[in-house]
């Protein structure tokens, strides 16, 4: 989530050089992402049922389950690009036993 997030801002920060205010109100944009972050830490399950939660809504939300115009192929890799670090992050944080956070990387 910190590194996505973190994509994220660089990319919104980006887009917006010139305008500050531009990039204030970009930025709120990747907030959830370190804020989920630090969540996955202090109660990862939770965390993990909030991310599997969001991925339904935006399904429904967006119509993702309807096969349009669109066809198949490119709603199948929209899909898999928007929702499937939520439902992977997801269904990982849920798979975690005890009270044990994620490890970092070193």
């Amino acid at each position: 989530m910190l590194i996505f997030g973190s994509f994220w801002l660089v990319f919104a920060l980006a887009c917006e050089l010139g305008n500050v205010l531009g990039m204030l109100m970009h930025s709120v944009v990747a907030a959830p992402f370190f804020v989920l972050a630090y969540l996955a830490r202090r109660l990862p399950r939770v965390t993990g049922l909030l991310l599997l939660m969001a991925a339904a809504f935006f399904i429904k939300f967006f119509g993702w389950y309807k096969v349009g115009r669109l066809g198949l192929v490119s709603q199948t890799i929209t899909m898999i690009v928007f929702l499937g670090p939520l439902i992977g992050s997801g269904l990982s944080l849920l798979g975690i036993r005890g009270d044990k956070a994620p490890t970092e990387i070193s």
